[in-house]
């Protein structure tokens, strides 16, 4: 069975930042601190670092937890030198994955059934806050095999879910504020936006075995259409008087 994936290139990120000035969102800090403000400060993230995505920073401080960590295991192999503040056990690690991001993973799925956008844009919001602190738990966790089982049991298919959400998510923000400008008659303003929006739904895959993307894309279209009429009306308008 083929997968269904989605490849954020630096292409991609850096159309997505023509539109609001930032590149694809990849965490939470983006939604606590506010839209406009957060993709201004991607977009300064990305072009230092030559165009790689936002999530890059997620990755280089798991990076670090796991050679913080690792190393300490390494020099020691009954992770003696891990202090007792520091290390967290592993049942209280496995319940945070068990009752945190396992329930919002299950969520996501009957968000995506429901074609419930809203819904799965805040989930996705709070998948990345909660992946964060559910990493630092699980690398504070004494035993390598421990925290290796806990990384493929939660980290793992948490993050594969955020890299499947995040464009579509991207679009779907996009087209919300498109939507906002149209209701309050900035054409000039949509018509721009709304092409290169169109061109980051040309990077979503295997859209004709998903309705969750095809519905992302009627609602594109949609609102494409809702322009074009109101354009021709108001031509009509100025030919008649």
């Amino acid at each position: 069975m083929k997968k269904n994936c989605i490849k954020v290139t630096a292409a991609t990120a850096l159309l997505s930042a023509s539109i609001f000035g930032g590149p694809l969102i990849g965490s939470a800090h983006w939604h606590e601190k506010g839209q406009s403000k957060d993709w201004k400060q991607s977009y300064q993230k990305m072009e230092k670092h030559h165009g790689k995505h936002r999530d890059i920073n997620f990755q280089k401080n798991d990076k670090q937890w796991k050679e913080k960590y690792d190393n300490k295991v390494k020099n020691n192999s009954e992770d003696k030198n891990i202090s007792k503040k520091s290390s967290i056990s592993y049942e209280t690690a496995d319940a945070y994955g068990k009752n945190t991001i396992l329930p919002l993973l299950a969520s996501i799925e009957t968000t995506k059934a429901n074609k419930d956008w809203e819904a799965l844009e805040g989930n996705y919001h709070l998948l990345s806050k909660e992946l964060k602190k559910g990493t630092s738990l699980f690398y504070k966790v004494n035993g390598k095999d421990n925290r290796q089982n806990l990384l493929e049991t939660y980290k793992v298919p948490a993050e594969v879910k955020r890299a499947e959400l995040a464009l579509p998510i991207s679009i779907y923000m996009a087209l919300n504020s498109l939507e906002k400008s149209f209701e309050n008659g900035e054409k000039a303003k949509i018509v721009q936006k709304l092409t290169k929006v169109k061109l980051l739904t040309e990077k979503l895959e295997n859209v004709e075995n998903n309705t969750l993307l095809q519905d992302l894309i009627a609602k594109v279209n949609g609102l494409e259409n809702k322009l074009q009429n109101q354009t021709a009306s108001n031509s009509n308008f100025i030919a008649y008087n």
